[in-house]
């Protein structure tokens, strides 16, 4: 059985490897006239990562409604590669995070201003992964005490 990837996943990848492709094209030019400039190396990092993103994205496997997490898709014998979502989510950071960089520095904005913007990015997504993963468990906790019958003292 064959998982074909839905036109919005196709759309997604395809606009995804495009700009990275555009960007790609901008870094080597930028790095072939200033191989010294740090902004056209870590603007290579982002069209790398665009690419890889896009095609990351479209190999997930399918979400549907009958609750299937994507583990139980791959352990059921499906043609989906076997990637799941955290890879993507920390290519996601990556990307966010040069991508910071680099509209930083386009902007003339100093290094460290740039580096800064950068790691303050990942920082809220750390923060936002752990304070989703604490939700998550208490709604677990809530969810498995809501099924026990009160009881009466």
């Amino acid at each position: 059985m064959s998982a074909r990837p839905s036109r919005a996943s196709s759309v997604i990848t395809g606009a995804f490897v495009l700009a990275g492709v555009v960007v790609l094209g901008l870094a080597l030019r930028g790095v072939v006239q200033q191989p010294e400039s740090d902004t056209a190396w870590v603007a290579l990092l982002l069209g790398a990562c665009l690419i890889t993103w896009g095609v990351r994205f479209v190999r997930l496997p399918p979400d549907d409604d009958e609750g299937r997490t994507p583990e139980s898709v791959l352990h059921e014998g499906s043609a989906v590669a076997p990637k799941t979502a955290r890879p993507l989510a920390l290519l996601t950071v990556v990307l966010a995070a040069s991508g910071s960089y680099v509209v930083v520095r386009w902007f003339g904005q100093s290094v460290p201003a740039a580096v800064t913007t950068s790691l303050a990015f990942v920082a809220w997504r750390i923060v936002n992964w752990t304070v989703d993963r604490a939700v998550r468990r208490r709604t677990d906790r809530d969810d498995g005490s809501a099924g026990a019958a009160p009881s009466e003292g």
